[in-house]
Formats: structure tokens, sequence, C-alpha cells
């Protein structure tokens, strides 16, 4: 988030804002409204940026933006984030131009800028269609089984609790069986957990190499694409979509159900499995589906895989595994469990029989 908001700042340097509004590239939201309003005042001194900022932003970034200082060249190499390769080269020859770099060694300078393009957070649109020979040849993107149904590569997949029951060790167990079948795991852990807390609990995982931890206070779609985008894994764990970080603008325009959309739209577009959390609001023995569902948001939509794990009690070491939604496989009846915390694992303890027939009709 520090690059976005060093970009921001450069926005009080009027030679730097005249070239970004001379280019008129797309932004990511909520930069997009910022910065058009930002450009639409002629001479923007920072106090009018940071009034438009602190409509657009996050309370905790808008203080730290207005406790930066005008920057251009980190404001510069924060823009060719945003920007592909060519439009880059030729802003940063304008800048040269107007003798904004004298001081920089201009061939260094883009090579540079070009390694900060391949870890960009926005994706240049790439041409999709295909003619009937070139399409993928592969009938079934399955990679493992869990909790009875097969995991593929460009699905989401999410377990829905109330607080405390078990949606973190869900995810820590997710990822020790996508390891131990060979595929490497990005585990994107929001807020519950310090990279101390993760390293002793993966301690004794026997594939742990084979994880990337990344371990965020407050983490956007930008923050997981760009991650995602640099470690290239098989599997992608958020825990938990209740804590992605949305930007004031975006809250107004963006529910839980779209943020879980864009999510399979990333693991569509790096050929990865999703698996996320879900918090629910009351505790029961079964997630049902209009636990998923308010007036402004389905979550269940964009789902191929929903499990719920309930508990008669918080206390209760019993835990019951249904499915909410499943797309494309036999849908299981639910059924008790115990969370192996060594090993990582969850156990079949038989099926739940209480309820199951009122849930399934």
């Amino acid at each position: 988030m520090i690059e976005y908001l060093q970009f921001i700042r450069g926005l009080d340097n009027q030679t730097f804002s005249s070239i970004v509004k001379e280019d008129k590239l797309p932004l990511m939201a909520p930069f997009d409204v910022l910065v058009a309003d930002a450009l639409s005042l002629k001479n923007a001194t920072p106090e009018q940026i940071n009034k438009i900022a602190k409509l657009h932003l996050h309370a905790d970034d808008y203080t730290k933006l207005v406790g930066l200082e005008t920057d251009t060249e980190l404001a510069l190499m924060s823009y060719k984030k945003l920007v592909n390769d060519s439009v880059g080269e030729e802003i940063l020859r304008k800048l040269d131009a107007v003798g904004l770099f004298d001081a920089l060694d201009m061939e260094e300078t883009l090579v540079n800028i070009e390694e900060l393009l391949k870890a960009r957070h926005v994706a240049i649109p790439e041409q999709r269609a295909k003619l009937w020979g070139d399409l993928n040849e592969r009938d079934d993107d399955r990679m493992f089984r869990f909790l009875k149904y097969n995991i593929s590569r460009g699905k989401i997949s999410l377990m829905a609790a109330f607080s405390g029951i078990g949606k973190t060790i869900s995810s820590l167990c997710f990822a020790q069986q996508a390891t131990s079948e060979g595929y490497t795991v990005l585990l994107i852990a929001l807020k519950d957990w310090s990279e101390a807390e993760l390293k002793r609990k993966a301690q004794s995982m026997p594939h742990k190499d084979n994880i990337a931890f990344a371990v965020y206070g407050d983490c956007s779609l930008s923050d997981i694409d760009y991650e995602i985008n640099i470690v290239k894994p098989d599997v992608v764990i958020v825990d938990a979509l209740t804590d992605i970080t949305m930007p004031y603008s975006d809250k107004l325009h963006r529910t839980i159900g779209e943020a879980a959309g864009e999510l399979r739209a990333m693991a569509v577009e790096y050929d990865c499995h999703m698996f996320t959390t879900h918090q629910t609001n009351t505790l029961e023995p079964l997630v049902l589906p209009s636990h998923l569902r308010d007036s402004k948001s389905n979550l269940l939509q964009p789902l191929d895989i929903a499990w719920g794990l309930g508990s008669s009690s918080v206390s209760n070491t019993q835990r019951i595994i249904n499915t909410v939604k499943v797309k494309h496989q036999e849908s299981v009846r639910p059924w008790k469990c115990a969370f192996d915390y060594n090993a990582l694992e969850i156990h079949d303890k038989g099926m739940y029989e209480e309820r199951a027939a009122m849930f399934n009709r």
C-alpha cells in the first residue's frame, strides 16, 4: 500500500501530475477515482489532494499519506506498477526531458522498472480467443481431494464457520493436504496470526518449505493479486475473506460476494485453486445457505464449493461439516469430524443424522 500512497503524494509535483493526466491510463479502484479528482484541479496543492484522498482512502492509509513528503522518484516507481513497460519507458523519457532525472542512470532505472512491472498489481488485458486446435486439451483440472470433494484449478472453495469453531485450522489442514500431494501453497493470513505464531503452527508440517506465508494487518484484493503474481503457487489460501480491506470508496460498490468473485477470477487468471474462509454471525450445528446471504450480497454465487463448519457450542469439541454449495460434484450429507492439531488433519467421525433430513429438503 505504501507504494500507492507515494504515487498519490507525487501528484503534488505539477510536472509529474501533468504527465499522468496526459497518459490517461486506467487505474485500480479506488485510485482511479481519487487520481481523476486530483487531476481535475488545476495546480492542486498538497492540502487539496489530502482532502480528496480523505474521501477515498482508509483512515490509516490517509494518515500515512499526510505524513509523506513529495518524492517524484518514488512516485514514478510506484506508478510503474500500474502501467505496462512501453508506457513506463515513455513516461521516464518525458520526465528526463524536463530534467527531473538528471542525476539518475536512465538505463539502470529502466531495468529496475522492468523488474517492478513483472510484479504489477494490475494485469494487462490479453487476448483469450483461440482457434479450436489451440484450446486446452486437459479434460480435468483436478488436483487432490479435501473433505470429500475434488479440488481443481481455476476454482474457489470456502469454509464458513462461527468465530472460534475452526476456520484457521481448516486453512492449515488444506495447506497440509495440498503440500502432501506435491503442490505449492501461498497462505495469506489476515489479522489473526503473527509470523511467529504461523511458524509454530506449521512446525510439524512435513512439507512446510512448499508454503509461502504472507501475514497482513491490512490486505486489499490488489495485495493478494500482487502476492500471487510473485509466488505463482498452485494453491492460494486467504484467511479470511471477511478481513480483506476495502478502501472507503470501494465499500460503496463492492460486496463480499463480489470480493469472492474477484478471488475466483484470480484463480482462473493464475491457474490455481483459491481457498478462503468466512465468519458467520450465528453458531449452529449446521451452516445454512441463508447464513451466506444478506439483502446486499449473495456470497454463494461465485463459489464452486462451500463447506459449513458447525457445532452445538464453542466448547464442544465435536464439529459438523456440511455442504452449503457444490458445483459439478455429488453433494455429501453432513458428517461429524475431529481436528488433529498436531498432524493438521481432519478425521471423519461418521454421519451426522440430526437435522440432516431437514437440511437436505
